[in-house]
């Protein structure tokens, strides 16, 4: 025979065991239904690396459009400063001798009028 006592504590006994199992049990199934929805650690780091390469080679070939681009417009205008170089020099060539034929016409005029100063006296 059993005294109430005992009966009562295994009782307790009984509800703590299968309180643990129950939690135990719970919380098998909520980490089973996690891991299930999740992806798994690589498969995520893969994916993150591949999304993160094409990102990168996106931005890169952007760049290197721009850079190409500038590169373009810098030539041009490597170009067309070359030309107002070389625009500004024959100016420059042109003054000079349009400088050079006024002092010969300037020359030329005084020694004619010196000469007919000369043949007036």
């Amino acid at each position: 025979e059993i005294t109430f006592i005992e009966f009562r504590n295994a009782l307790k006994d009984i509800e703590t065991l299968a309180d643990s199992r129950f939690k135990n049990t719970m919380r098998n199934v909520t980490d089973y239904l996690l891991k299930r929805d999740e992806k798994p650690k690589a498969e995520i780091s893969t994916e993150r690396i591949a999304e993160s390469k094409k990102a990168y080679e996106e931005n890169l070939a952007k760049e290197q459009e721009k850079n190409a681009d500038l590169k373009r417009k810098l030539e041009q205008q490597q170009k067309e400063n070359k030309k107002a170089e070389e625009e500004a020099a024959q100016h420059k060539e042109m003054a000079e001798n349009l400088q050079k034929q006024l002092e010969q016409e300037r020359e030329k005029t005084l020694s004619e009028v010196s000469q007919k100063d000369k043949e007036n006296q």
